[in-house]
């Protein structure tokens, strides 16, 4: 039987550490409170000017200029309540600890959305934090992780779908653009399975009557058009094109016979047009490659074992969330609580609208 993440010795640690030093909301409170003198921006400009403020109270009056203010306004503590429960998800997050947010909701008592809140606003900020020149990825490479449906996924699909949707429709505006000499990133050109985009659907025959073709003769027709570079598999084609499954199995062998589909493992096929001869790559690419694949497999790893399975509309968050784990240079003591005042206000609304973005960034690890 898997053992609960809550009961980690590691977790359990900071849970003991939390209810000593802040058994309730409003100690916790006073700490953060005591933290943000130390970490935060400041609020106006007397510096050296005295605060009054009572225990237990998010305001405090300026001795200098005679203000009231929040010391949680512009930062991730916005209107939040629960202090403690965020005091243990940024304790664990600093001491390089994954935990799911059903594991946190049994731990601190919270509720599910609630946990699951505060673990997603924390790893959008982390996400925020993630370099511009960082490695890019598609969502393929990590195929065997997305599983869970979200809003974003079509009716009566799987989950990944939403990424094949996505490469869709970077292939149609593609199509559209000029054609460019432009070559594959490193980690497409060593990964070409698993990271091309689609090429355009081509037009097929709509009335097979007047086509004077048999069905088998028409099924080759269309199963050919709609292959492309994007692997696909004999299910799907049968439920795109209403063509019988057995059908459309014959049409595939028949085009592989003819030199016009591949077969790739996990009976998936592609167009034999979209194979390329791909550039070879200098040992420092080659190098950098190696370590982004590594970073994904980590990625991979620490999904399955922490969180089982992911959306794709979320994936971008739990990439950011095994970065903070396994980056200790970057996301040692203190890093996270700094970020907590350092970071403008994550609302509801900005959970429920995030999707992740087709090419996704992806720390190595140090």
């Amino acid at each position: 039987m898997r053992e609960r993440l809550e009961n980690d010795p590691a977790i359990q640690a900071i849970k003991a550490q939390v209810d000593l030093v802040a058994p309730t909301d409003a100690i916790a409170m006073d700490i953060f409170y005591d933290l943000s003198l130390q970490l935060a921006p400041k609020k106006c400009e007397c510096v050296n000017a005295p605060k009054h403020r009572f225990d237990g109270d998010r305001h405090f009056l300026c001795g200098g200029c005679g203000d009231t203010k929040s010391f949680t306004s512009g930062t991730l503590l916005h209107r939040v309540t629960l202090f403690k429960a965020y005091l243990t998800a940024f304790l664990i997050r600093e001491a390089g600890l994954l935990i799911s947010a059903l594991a946190f909701s049994r731990l601190t008592d919270v509720h599910f959305g609630t946990a699951l809140s505060i673990q997603k606003k924390l790893s959008l900020a982390i996400v925020h934090q993630m370099d511009d020149t960082s490695p890019l990825t598609t969502a393929r490479p990590l195929q065997e992780i997305i599983a869970r449906r979200s809003c974003e996924t079509p009716a009566r699909m799987h989950p990944f779908a939403e990424e094949e949707d996505i490469e869709r429709m970077n292939a149609d505006s593609d199509a559209e653009m000029p054609s460019t000499n432009s070559e594959p990133s490193n980690f497409e050109a060593a990964n070409s399975h698993e990271s091309c985009a689609p090429s355009a659907i081509a037009d097929v025959p709509v009335n097979r009557a007047e086509s004077g073709k048999d069905a088998f003769e028409t099924a080759i027709e269309i199963i050919g058009a709609l292959l492309s570079k994007i692997p696909t598999t004999a299910e799907k084609l049968s439920l795109q094109t209403s063509i019988s499954f057995g059908l459309v199995n014959g049409a595939l062998t028949m085009l592989e016979m003819n030199g016009q589909a591949i077969e790739l493992p996990g009976g998936k096929f592609i167009s034999a047009g979209s194979a390329k001869v791909l550039p070879a790559l200098s040992e420092e690419e080659l190098a950098f490659t190696a370590r982004t694949k590594s970073a994904v497999e980590t990625v991979i790893e620490s999904v399955k074992s922490v969180f089982h399975r992911v959306s794709r509309k979320a994936v971008q968050l739990y990439l950011a969330a095994v970065w903070s784990s396994q980056d200790r240079e970057r996301w040692g003591n203190g890093s996270i609580l700094y970020l907590c005042f350092n970071h403008p206000p994550i609302r509801y609304k900005d959970l429920l609208d995030y999707v992740s973005p087709p090419q996704m960034k992806i720390m190595h690890s140090v």
